[in-house]
């Protein structure tokens, strides 16, 4: 009985609930459309759609136009970067047609440079050309468009677009068919140009392209004027050094052009060992300078034709810190102080000023402290006479890994040993003659010893590292 109440119960909430629910649906209930209002909702619906694609599109060109705009900045900022004024044009000309290539999104970029321009009023040649991308030009096509180039130049168009450019001469499966050309100018000097050749869609070349195209050719033509300040700079500021360092050897007449020797070696040997061209320049530097510290020497301890003593040792110990402390305030050539620092410190521990060995020693030093060596040994000096140059390269194997850094003795000892005398000749004979000091390389070079080598491992046994401290 209990069950049945509870069912009844349940039957007539139930009944309840449907009753209100159908009282709200007769309530609410939507009123039939005509044919005409159903038309009008559709028409609605369908504007609002088309109204949604036009956002989506918007929004895609949009981030598109942002993600363009992201990489031209980038571009723009990678070229500020590798544009460096101690680095010539044709170190990163290429990269630069890379990056370009995949900015403008087209098959070619290439870029026309003239490392040593002519004047505004000379007719100039077609110069070289870097370029990226599928084909590389050359021929027929590349001078008729270094051609439109110095017509663009003439008639001082910043760029040139040709969407409807034909021509099957350049190309070998493919006709170019639209190009963007931007010359580049500086102080009315055609330096080059700049051409991006087939857009890879169908729209061809926009002048927003054309114009980022400028920005990368105003860049380089910027470029170009602080590297060729910089360039007359650094020749004004080398040829004074070049006059002082010329001055303090003439105190010696033994030791005139040996700072320039030196140079030529060292940069010899920078070469030979794959440095980066900044590091052989630094070399070369180091080399001219290593010695400038000697304008605090007495030109009678210089000058004495018999062994130094003790005190006159010391006192020619001193010219590497002195010569240090006169170019420390150069800021142009903060990173060759080291190697006029240091180019008496020895391998093994055992030179001046500070007693520095092995990698401690910067590289640059290591390099001018055999420079210096070899040409000290292959020159004459008032207590003695040069050696044979078989002897000076004996010296040189016998002192590897005690006064000198084995990698660099081993680089003089494998070099082409001609090619070295050949360019220590090319430096001297830019060095005004007339004096004792004088020599000829060749002819030292003919000089070969008649001592066996036997006889020059036994002596050497009897002939300490220092004997050779005041030489070298």
């Amino acid at each position: 009985m209990a069950q049945y109440d509870c069912e009844q119960k349940q039957n007539m909430h139930y009944q309840k609930l449907k009753q209100k629910a159908d009282d709200t649906a007769s309530v609410h209930k939507c009123p039939e459309l005509t044919q005409d209002q159903t038309d009008q909702l559709w028409q609605t619906i369908g504007s609002l759609q088309d109204q949604l694609k036009v956002k989506e599109l918007e929004n895609d060109q949009l981030a598109a136009a942002l993600e363009r705009s992201f990489e031209e900045s980038n571009l723009l900022h990678t070229l500020g970067d590798i544009t460096r004024l101690d680095q010539k044009p044709s170190a990163y000309l290429s990269t630069i047609c890379k990056d370009l290539t995949d900015v403008l999104t087209c098959e070619q970029v290439m870029i026309y440079w003239h490392e040593a321009p002519a004047q505004a009023t000379e007719v100039q040649a077609r110069p070289a050309i870097f370029q990226e991308g599928r084909y590389l030009l050359a021929g027929i096509i590349s001078d008729a468009l270094w051609k439109k180039t110095c017509a663009a130049k003439a008639n001082n168009d910043h760029f040139v677009i040709d969407n409807n450019y034909s021509n099957n001469n350049g190309l070998p499966d493919k006709q170019i068919r639209n190009y963007i050309l931007t010359p580049i100018v500086a102080n009315g000097i055609l330096l080059g140009s700049i051409v991006a050749l087939n857009k890879n869609d169908s729209r061809g070349f926009s002048n927003l392209e054309a114009r980022l195209t400028r920005s990368v050719a105003n860049k380089l033509s910027v470029s170009y004027e602080n590297q060729s300040l910089y360039i007359r700079q650094r020749e004004l500021m080398l040829g004074t050094l070049c006059a002082l360092v010329r001055s303090i050897d003439a105190k010696d007449p033994y030791t005139c052009g040996h700072s320039e020797r030196v140079a030529g070696i060292c940069r010899f040997l920078a070469e030979k060992m794959e440095l980066s061209e900044t590091d052989i320049e630094n070399a070369y530097m180091a080399g001219l300078l290593h010695d400038i510290g000697k304008i605090g020497v007495r030109g009678s301890t210089l000058r004495k034709d018999q062994r130094l003593t003790d005190e006159e040792f010391d006192e020619i110990k001193k010219h590497p810190e002195i010569g240090a402390g006169i170019l420390d305030g150069i800021k142009q050539i903060s990173e060759v102080v080291s190697g006029v620092m240091t180019h008496h410190e020895r391998y093994d521990g055992k030179g001046y000023p500070f007693g520095l060995s092995s990698n401690s020693i910067p590289l640059i030093g290591r390099i001018v402290n055999i420079a210096d060596t070899f040409d000290a040994m292959i020159s004459s000096r008032p207590y003695r006479k040069s050696l044979p140059v078989n002897e000076v390269l004996y010296e040189i194997s016998r002192f590897s890994g005690t006064q000198f850094d084995p990698m660099i003795a081993e680089v003089l000892l494998k070099c082409d040993l001609d090619e070295l005398l050949d360019r220590i000749i090319n430096t001297e004979n830019g060095i005004k003659k007339g004096n004792e000091a004088s020599i000829s390389l060749r002819a030292k070079a003919n000089q070969i010893s008649t001592m066996p080598v036997a006889r020059m491992l036994q002596e050497s046994e009897n002939t300490d590292c220092n004997d050779y401290a005041d030489l070298f």
